[in-house]
């Protein structure tokens, strides 16, 4: 009678440990700690910098100035300017510059004169590596001056221009240095008559700094 009193506990544990065996035997889950070494795999971070070049919503500021000749008239002029850009194709950029000229005359000729020159132009990179950049470039503006300009004109004019030049990335950022020579031309296109429309055409050289915002 006491070897079945002592069997009966231990008929009772090994049904437990019968029932309750298969939980036990289960895989780590989900929410188990693993041992498996962490993915050495780095993740790509795109870059912050905008391309120059590539058409998006980006603008750019430019800011410069320069200076050139009159082809005409031996007189000569300087100006400064700012500007905004945007690419609206691959290479293809539409600029929106504001300039304040001096423009000089000769002495015998008339007076000296300060103008305001809103110019909206395209230019076209057709050469564009990382490294630099060439383009042609080409618009037509609308000047305001205090002065008739040239002499003989009008304080009004239209301002077509064409030229060509390069751009240079600066400390490897996307600010670049922008370099160009162009042609001027500033007429009245005889809007207040022939007789007062003399024309004048300038070879202007200048240099100014591009970069996003």
């Amino acid at each position: 009678m006491k070897a079945k009193q002592h069997l009966f506990p231990a008929a009772l544990i090994a049904t437990a440990l019968a029932v309750s065996g298969p939980a036990f035997a289960e895989p780590l889950g989900s929410g188990s700690l693993s041992l498996e070494p962490a993915s050495t795999e780095t993740l790509e971070i795109p870059s912050a910098d905008p391309i120059y070049g590539e058409p998006t919503d980006q603008w750019w500021w430019s800011i410069g100035g320069g200076g050139g000749t009159s082809l005409n008239a031996g007189d000569f002029s300087a100006a400064a300017f700012v500007g905004a850009s945007r690419f609206i194709a691959e290479d293809l950029e539409l600029s929106l510059d504001l300039t304040v000229w001096y423009l000089a005359e000769d002495a015998d000729n008339g007076d000296d004169a300060v103008a305001l020159n809103f110019n909206p132009k395209l230019r076209w990179h057709v050469v564009s590596e990382d490294t630099h950049t060439v383009f042609v470039e080409a618009g037509v503006g609308a000047l305001l001056a205090l002065e008739e300009t040239p002499e003989g004109g009008s304080e009004f004019n239209f301002t077509p221009q064409a030229g060509v030049g390069a751009t240079f990335p600066l400390s490897g950022g996307p600010d670049r240095l922008v370099v160009g020579v162009n042609w001027r031309h500033f007429s009245n296109a005889n809007v207040f008559g022939s007789e007062r429309n003399p024309g004048r055409d300038d070879l202007f050289a200048y240099v100014g700094v591009t970069f996003p915002f």
